[in-house]
Order: structure tokens, then C-alpha cells, then sequence
């Protein structure tokens, strides 16, 4: 997880919402099927680097990926907080990890937002680092406040599954094989890894010694 490059609205989308005033998400749902798909294209061109905006997976099929709201639509009490562009994140679809498991049947309680990292606002990158074996932990500098937090981030969304561990850990293998020839300079590995996804654990895994 990382910061998102949070911008303005699509045009569309604010027109839309001024025009017609939805009142529920499946309202707008009904008759937006391509407007949906221009949102989550911005999204993850202008916002996301085409990552997932939990897990940094790379998504290169809109097909694969849905809008998801970072605090749920059943929290909010007004329509005009449910089209909040800010609450918008483009996530993959899984129900293992990400927003599908923050979301499921034992997902988060309203008063666990306080808890947890919001990649809208928070530069989540600084709280986290990954194992060799692609685990994901708290950063090792953190307070006991901030690693609390990253914790339950990490609980929330299940940012230790299998799949991830090991999509992370075929990264980390790449990325030493790249270390291994001397003649790769740290910006040529980076460019090679550039549309790979998992961008926080590059970064770490390339940092200049």
C-alpha cells in the first residue's frame, strides 16, 4: 500500500451526480456501466499507477478491478458523502485480500478507520517493508503507535496471504537476479521492473547502498 495521487473528480462523473442526484450506489450503478469504466480508468492512470490501490498489484484489465469505497457504503448517512471522489479506490477483485476481505462478512467496524492506513491521506509506504520471503511488515522504525496501526492495516486488508507473499517474493527474486549483473545500474533495474507491480518493494529492494 501507498500514498494515491489523489486528483479532481472526472468530468463526467461530476455532471452526472449534479444532473440526475442519485440516491444509492446501485442507482447509479444501473446506468453507468461505461461512465464506471472511465472513472477506474482515470483512477488508476492519473491516481494509482495502474496498482491496486491495497496491495500495489499490477492491474492491466479493467475486468479485473472494480471501484471500491475505502469506508463503506452502508457507513455513510448521506448521499453526497457516498459520491465522495476522495473515498474512491480502484482495487483488484479478490475476496482473499484488499477491499473484497475489508469488506466481507467479518470486515471492518466503522470505529476501526481510526486504526488503520487510509491511502488517500497517508503515505503508507513509510510503514511498511517486505522479507526476503516477500512478507510484508511494520517498518522497523516505527513508533509503537504507528506499527500498531500498520498492523491492523496488514489485519484488515490481508496483506499476508499466500498470494501475495509469493507474488512479492517472485519480485525479489527478479529484482537480485537484476543486482547480480554488475553492469545494471539501479534506475535500468527499475525501468525493467516498471509495470510490475509492487511498486513500495521495488523501491526498497533497489535503494542505492
Amino acid at each position: 500500500m501507498r500514498k494515491l495521487n489523489k486528483g479532481e473528480p472526472l468530468a463526467e462523473f461530476d455532471r452526472y451526480i449534479k444532473h440526475h442526484d442519485p440516491q444509492t450506489w446501485k442507482e447509479f450503478s444501473e446506468g453507468c456501466g461505461e461512465l464506471k469504466q472511465e472513472m477506474r480508468l482515470q483512477m488508476l492512470d492519473e491516481e494509482q499507477d495502474y496498482l491496486c490501490g491495497y496491495t500495489e498489484i499490477l492491474i492491466d484489465d479493467l475486468k479485473e478491478c472494480h471501484i471500491d469505497h475505502f469506508r463503506k457504503r452502508d457507513h455513510f448517512p448521506t448521499p453526497k458523502q457516498l459520491f465522495n471522489w476522495d473515498n474512491f479506490v480502484v482495487a483488484v477483485e479478490n475476496e482473499d485480500f484488499g477491499a473484497k476481505h475489508k469488506d466481507g462478512q467479518n470486515g471492518i467496524k466503522d470505529y476501526e478507520y481510526a486504526l488503520i492506513l487510509n491511502p488517500v491521506s497517508d503515505y503508507a509506504e513509510t510503514y511498511f517493508e517486505y522479507s526476503l520471503l516477500g512478507d510484508i511488515l511494520p517498518a522497523h522504525n516505527l513508533s509503537v503507535d504507528k506499527k500498531a496501526i500498520a498492523e491492523k492495516t496488514i489485519e484488515i486488508f490481508n496483506l499476508k496471504h499466500p498470494s501475495l507473499v509469493r507474488r512479492r517474493l517472485d519480485r525479489i527474486i527478479t529484482i537480485e537476479a537484476l543486482k547480480n549483473d554488475p553492469s545494471n545500474t539501479v534506475g535500468e533495474i527499475r525501468a525493467q521492473l516498471e509495470g510490475c507491480g509492487f511498486k513500495s518493494l521495488i523501491e526498497q529492494y533497489t535503494q542505492q547502498e
